[in-house]
């Protein structure tokens, strides 16, 4: 009889615990270093009879929903491109193509917040009966719902916009030139008063972490100084924290062109790549200072990419950054990139077309 009670309990406690084996350990895919075994292809975006077709700016909702805006010279409208997962189409925005955007304008940049929820700045060209010169512009922000692109109704109007960026469907920032700058709450565009002699350039960060970049401009006539300078909003107030002059011997100290928030890390792009750590701007040596880099993407900590003049691409795969032989292109300027690491697209220009290299 106790040998059955025994046997009893060894059996109840073999089944609470079946194996004191361990199990092999399990490696999230977080934990792999960024791919760089893709096959490269390449798309030509060129608008019929334009002699420019340079697009500026990419947002993706994902792998085969992906926007890019920019300049088309010849028809006097802003052009945008839509990717479907498998050929790039002409989006008819304007009015000259059954649109609902009047005018001439032209686009800069664009950001969203899912496949229904997408923004797009640049300006409207405007007359003017006084040149030179011949024309003037102001703000123009446009909408996308999911269905059609509307133009956001401004109660004051700026010049124009250069960038655009938001943390929350419901915080979102963008400016540009002679001081415009504007922020949407959820419900209403607000004109933000800053400094008028500053034209705003680059937005981005994390939630409570959000910078933006300027440049200076010091008469009327357009000529720009090589003044930068980077703001950083505190308690709900952008207030400036570091500058620096395009001079013999300049210690560039933080990123003008590009601020985007990768795993976790905060870069921005310029000359050479920079990185937030310990509320600082560290430089990533192993990127020459003298190569502008116009921009940084990626999908988690280890797969980020940073792109710029000369055709050149840079991916860090979590142990080093290495330059993409396959994709670099010296009589290009890369300028925007997506990537989910199962695919990349790398966006760039000769000043004609505009090429994007997709990695699978």
């Amino acid at each position: 009889m106790e040998t059955k009670i025994v046997t009893l309990v060894l059996l109840c406690w073999l089944l609470l615990f079946p194996t004191c084996k361990k199990k092999p350990t399990e490696h999230n895919d977080t934990d792999k270093p960024g791919r760089r075994d893709y096959t490269w292809t390449i798309d030509t975006l060129s608008y019929p009879g334009s002699l420019q077709t340079t697009m500026r700016d990419m947002y993706a909702v994902d792998a085969k929903n992906i926007y890019v805006v920019g300049h088309n010279e010849d028809n006097g409208v802003g052009t945008m491109y839509h990717y479907d997962g498998t050929k790039w189409s002409s989006v008819k925005i304007s009015w000259a193509v059954g649109g609902n955007i009047s005018g001439a304008f032209d686009l800069s940049a664009i950001y969203g917040f899912g496949a229904n929820d997408i923004y797009a700045v640049g300006f409207r060209y405007h007359d003017n009966p006084t040149p030179p010169p011949n024309y003037y512009d102001s703000s123009l922000i446009i909408h996308f719902d999911g269905s059609q692109w509307k133009e956001v109704n401004l109660s004051v109007r700026g010049r124009q916009l250069i960038g655009i960026w938001g943390n929350s469907s419901g915080d979102i920032w963008t400016g540009g030139g002679y001081g415009t700058l504007f922020h949407y709450d959820g419900i209403l565009w607000a004109n933000v008063s800053l400094d008028t002699s500053l034209w705003f350039n680059a937005f981005g960060g994390e939630k409570y972490k959000q910078f933006l970049t300027a440049y200076k401009q010091i008469d009327t006539s357009g000529y720009i100084t090589g003044i930068k300078y980077l703001f950083k909003r505190i308690e709900n107030n952008w207030t400036k924290v570091d500058s620096f002059a395009l001079l013999p011997n300049t210690t560039f100290t933080f990123g003008h062109l590009n601020i985007r928030s990768i795993g976790g890390t905060i870069y921005s792009s310029g000359y050479g790549l920079f990185y937030q750590k310990n509320d600082k701007w560290e430089n990533v040596e192993s990127i020459n200072d003298e190569t502008v880099i116009r921009y940084t993407f990626g999908s988690r900590s280890k797969n980020v990419y940073a792109v710029g003049n000369a055709g050149i691409v840079y991916h860090f795969n979590g142990t080093d950054w290495k330059k993409t032989d396959e994709v670099s292109n010296p009589i290009l300027s890369f300028n925007a990139g997506w990537t989910n690491e199962k695919e990349v697209f790398i966006m760039g220009d000769d000043n004609y077309r505009t090429y994007i290299y997709y990695g699978k």
